[in-house]
C-alpha cells in the first residue's frame, strides 16, 4: 500500500510539474522577447531619451533621474516616434515620401532585394489593408494533406488555369518553409484564420480543433 502511494504521488508531482512548465514556458519566451527588445531599444534610442529630457524637463523635477535616463523612457519615445511615423505616412505628402524612399533603396544594388523582403514581409503581417496571408488551404503534397496558408493567385497564360501561392511553414519556426503553386481546384478551404493556423503550428498541432474541412465535397452526388 506504501509503495502504490508513493506511486500515486510521484505521478500526481509529475503532472503538477509538467503543467507548471506549460504554463510558465510562454509566459518566459515572452519574457525574454521582450527584455531583448527592451535592452535593444535603450542602446539605440535610450542617449536620445535622455538627452531630450535633460533639455525640456527641469533638473528639479526630476529627482533621482537628473541625468535623463528615466527606465521605461525608451520604451515610450520608440511607440510615440512609431505612431508620429504612421501618421505622417497615413497623409498624401507622407505615401510620397514613402514612395521617394522605396524608389531610394530599391535602386541600391544588393540593398534592394533584402529592401524588398523585408517591406514585403512586413506588409503582408501586419498591414490589414495589405495582409498577404488570405486563409488556410488543405493541399495534396507527397501523398497527404498539408496545412499551408494562401497568399496570393495567379492564372497559368497557356491554359488559363488559375493557380494559388500558399506558403507551407516550418513547425514551429515558421520564418522558413516552402512556397507551392497547386492548381485551385487542388487547394480546400480549412475554415480557419491565418492566426488559427499559426497557433496551430507554434504549438505542434496541440491547438488543432477537432474538426476541420480536409476533403472538397464531391459534385454530382448530392454531396454524399
Amino acid at each position: 500500500m506504501a509503495t502504490t502511494t508513493k506511486s500515486g504521488l510521484r505521478a500526481r508531482l509529475k503532472a503538477y510539474f509538467m503543467r507548471g512548465l506549460l504554463v510558465m514556458t510562454p509566459i518566459a519566451v515572452i519574457c525574454i522577447l521582450f527584455r531583448f527588445v527592451y535592452d535593444l531599444l535603450d542602446s539605440w534610442i535610450g542617449p536620445l531619451a535622455a538627452l531630450l529630457v535633460r533639455s525640456t524637463v527641469p533638473a528639479a523635477w526630476l529627482g533621482p533621474f537628473k541625468d535623463g535616463n528615466i527606465p521605461g523612457l525608451s520604451l515610450v519615445v520608440f511607440t510615440a516616434l512609431l505612431v508620429a511615423l504612421g501618421l505622417v505616412g497615413s497623409a498624401r505628402v507622407g505615401r510620397r515620401g514613402l514612395r521617394l524612399i522605396d524608389a531610394l533603396f530599391e535602386s541600391i544594388p544588393g540593398v534592394r532585394v533584402i529592401y524588398t523582403t523585408v517591406h514585403k514581409l512586413v506588409l503582408s503581417i501586419g498591414d490589414a489593408d495589405q495582409r498577404k496571408f488570405k486563409r488556410a488551404v488543405f493541399i495534396k503534397h507527397g501523398g497527404t494533406d498539408i496545412l499551408t496558408l494562401q497568399t496570393s493567385e495567379f492564372v497559368d497564360q497557356v491554359t488559363g488555369v488559375k493557380h494559388l501561392v500558399v506558403w507551407w511553414p516550418h513547425t514551429p519556426n515558421m520564418s522558413s518553409g516552402f512556397l507551392l503553386t497547386p492548381r485551385e481546384d487542388e487547394a480546400v478551404d480549412a475554415g480557419l484564420t491565418p492566426d488559427q493556423l499559426m497557433a496551430i503550428e507554434l504549438s505542434l498541432g496541440a491547438l488543432m480543433p477537432p474538426a476541420l474541412t480536409v476533403t472538397a465535397p464531391r459534385t454530382g452526388d448530392g454531396g454524399r
